[in-house]
């Protein structure tokens, strides 16, 4: 019994090693690679012009735009193929543009070499539990200008500016602040093909500042140019989701 147990060990010990020689030479996996993503203001297909410019929406109301602001959470690369994913954890991003920043782009770092994805899945807005605490860190400080003054959690979505109703009738401010757990949105979007990390990659992103207002709910601003938190809030969350965010190109 005794040289039995130890037959066993030695070939089990033998065993252990071929595993671990064998997936040391199989493939030369590092962790070393980046994904960039960035993002840029349109307007009718043009770089938005903050402050500087008058923009019509589809309802005709005239407005001009002077920042903008939302949350990026729960970033998902996928695989659509093999259902492998890349999940980021604990990262919520404020993207925020306005007439000294016109782009805004972050860098997710150590990714696996080898790793393949052809859908980006992410969120515009904080999570549930994120979104009860103000006692955050990072980009979910509360000094950012994103949390509610008045009650816990934050807007997901800000936008400011002014609306000009028109002749001899004064000009009003023009205040998008959406937020609340139900206008927590996830987006998905497809690239043309699988985007294999290998160095450094970005995806290109365009942000349409008229979205917010045209569909699939057009927005008249003669009734109110205010946002926040009632139903109508609803329908510019709609609106975000569905037209906001355009993945127009990658680039390694």
């Amino acid at each position: 019994m005794k040289n039995f147990q130890t037959l066993f060990s030695v070939a089990f010990l033998m065993t252990i090693l071929l595993i671990a020689s064998g997936c040391g030479s199989e493939n030369d996996v590092d962790f070393n690679d980046s994904l960039t993503l960035e993002f840029k203001a349109i307007a009718n297909g043009q770089p938005l012009a903050f402050n500087t410019a008058n923009y019509t929406t589809a309802s005709g109301n005239v407005i001009s735009i002077d920042r903008m602001k939302f949350y990026l959470s729960n970033l998902q690369l996928i695989n659509s193929e093999t259902g492998e994913a890349f999940v980021e954890q604990d990262g919520y991003h404020l993207v925020s543009l306005n007439d000294e920043q016109e782009e805004y782009s972050f860098t997710i770092e150590n990714l696996r070499s080898d790793f393949k994805f052809d859908k980006i899945k992410f969120a515009i807005g904080v999570d549930a539990d994120k979104n009860a605490s103000i006692d955050n860190v990072g980009d979910l400080d509360p000094t950012n200008d994103m949390a509610w003054n008045w009650n816990t959690g934050y807007k997901f979505f800000l936008m400011e500016g002014l609306f000009y109703p028109g002749v001899d009738q004064e000009n009003q401010g023009l205040v998008l602040h959406i937020g609340l757990d139900r206008n927590f949105k996830t987006l998905e979007f497809l690239a043309d093909n699988h985007i294999d990390i290998a160095g450094s990659n970005t995806l290109h992103f365009t942000l349409d500042g008229l979205a917010p207002f045209n569909s699939p709910n057009v927005i008249d601003l003669t009734s109110k140019s205010s946002y926040m938190v009632d139903e109508d809030s609803n329908k510019i969350a709609e609106n975000y989701a569905t037209g906001l965010i355009r993945l127009s190109s990658t680039e390694r």
